[in-house]
């Protein structure tokens, strides 16, 4: 699944706009926020 779908996007949106509160995480938490699969 793509973070930066345009329907994902929409869905974020949705809850800010109706001061939702939310938190992200797991896999799209770290991809919004740059960070790849690190292989140790």
């Amino acid at each position: 699944m793509d973070i930066f779908d345009v329907e994902i996007i929409k869905f974020w949106r949705s809850l800010q706009s109706n001061k939702v509160k939310f938190i992200l995480a797991g896999d799209f938490a770290s991809h919004l926020h740059g960070h790849r699969g690190v292989l140790v």
